[in-house]
């Protein structure tokens, strides 16, 4: 008997079974895609928000005090830990510079035979020769130092009776001491001058009563950083007085600068001779906002030195008063701001005061930092702000102002790239 029916039914329940798995196969791939595209758009790195500095900050200020520069001659100061000159005023070329002349050749002598801090260095014994350079300096006019054929010195004796009572002899004997003699000097000069990018400077003598020796102010006034910078130097320069009980009481000696332990001046060198005028570099030390400032500086060509000091005086009073303590940078200061790309908006502030004593036409740099954060809290930090003046730089934390919503679900899963 033929059962064909019976076939025909097993097939269609095949059938039928078949088009019931296909949409539910369809409906399990679905679900995995949208499982799998769910965790990369929920999972995947958001793209960075974007960090915008302030396009402009407020402008630190400080004193303007006018400059009272001298009535005669040039002039130009500087500042200790500052690059260059602060100011200047009448010509800055070349010139001479009498007994200023010293400070190279103390330096110069130094670097062949070094003092450290609180040594009194080799011992000389003055001879016949020494005898007759200060002879010699008598009968030119020039300033000297009292020579006792025998007495025996110490190096930084004859550094102080270079320096005090600007002694001409003792810049020669010193000179060939050092280096044997002058004509073995004036090329370590200028090879010492070279080296320390002094190149508006020359030597054509080691005391400066010669007019060839010659500088220009703004050169000066590193010649006296590189004298305070010096541990022995520093100090002979700032005495009053001083002795060298080998000469007796000629030994005594003054220095010729009567500023000195006046307004804060420490030191450093007069000069005096017809071409140059009168002469002075100067450094005071006084204190700023609480903060200790070292000026440095030169006056050339004074027609007297009673002139001479006194416009000294009032051109350190005016330049301290030119100093003044500056905000560079004032907590809460808005500094930028973080955009994110799902429209979350904070601004960025400064966290803290800062603070310096700054010279009034000094530059002062600003640069933000702001961390592109993708969420946060109001205060959390967000990057730093640098403040740079004369390159020193203090650094400030920067935090966000208002709170930075991170990125919903619902934006994750529409924006998936």
């Amino acid at each position: 008997m033929t059962q064909f029916p019976l076939r025909r039914d097993r097939r269609s329940r095949a059938r039928s079974r078949s088009l019931l798995r296909a949409p539910l196969a369809i409906a399990i791939v679905l679900a995995v895609l949208a499982a799998c595209y769910g965790g990369y758009a929920l999972l995947r790195p958001l793209p960075a928000s974007a960090a915008t500095p302030a396009a402009t900050l407020a402008t630190p200020t400080s004193a303007k005090e006018p400059i009272a520069w001298p009535a005669n001659g040039v002039a130009a100061i500087g500042e200790v830990g500052y690059d260059g000159i602060l100011a200047s005023h009448g010509s800055q070329e070349r010139t001479s510079i009498a007994s200023m002349t010293k400070t190279i050749t103390a330096l110069v002598v130094l670097e062949k035979l070094p003092l450290a801090k609180g040594e009194s260095g080799p011992t000389y014994t003055f001879t016949a020769q020494d005898q007759q350079i200060y002879q010699d300096t008598v009968a030119e006019g020039g300033s000297r130092a009292p020579v006792v054929v025998g007495a025996q010195v110490t190096e930084r004796q004859l550094l102080e009776g270079l320096m005090l009572p600007s002694g001409n002899n003792y810049a020669i004997t010193l000179a060939n001491w050092a280096y044997g003699s002058m004509e073995n000097f004036l090329p370590a000069a200028r090879a010492w001058l070279d080296k320390h990018g002094l190149t508006d400077t020359v030597l054509a003598d080691a005391s400066g009563i010669n007019p060839g020796s010659q500088s220009s102010p703004p050169n000066l006034v590193e010649i006296a950083k590189l004298v305070l910078a010096h541990p022995v130097l520093s100090t002979v320069v700032s005495e009053k007085t001083a002795s060298i009980p080998a000469l007796g009481e000629a030994g005594n000696l003054k220095n010729t600068n009567d500023l000195l332990g006046t307004g804060g001046v420490i030191g450093i060198k007069t000069g005096t001779t017809i071409v140059a005028g009168a002469c002075l570099m100067f450094a005071a030390e006084r204190e700023v906002a609480g903060k200790k400032v070292t000026v440095v500086g030169v006056v050339i060509g004074a027609p007297t030195h009673e002139e001479l000091f006194a416009s000294v005086s009032k051109l350190l009073d005016s330049t301290y008063s030119a100093f003044g303590e500056a905000t560079l940078i004032k907590k809460g200061d808005p500094v930028g701001f973080i955009q994110t790309p799902w429209g979350s908006h904070a601004n960025v502030v400064a966290t803290e005061d800062a603070t310096a004593v700054v010279w009034r036409d000094s530059p002062i740099t600003r640069k933000v930092s702001i961390d592109p954060l993708a969420s946060g809290k109001q205060g959390d930090p967000a990057g730093k702000i640098t403040a740079t003046e004369n390159g020193v730089s203090v650094e400030v934390p920067v935090a966000l102002a208002d709170d930075l919503d991170g990125a919903s679900v619902w934006w994750r899963l529409t924006n998936p790239m």
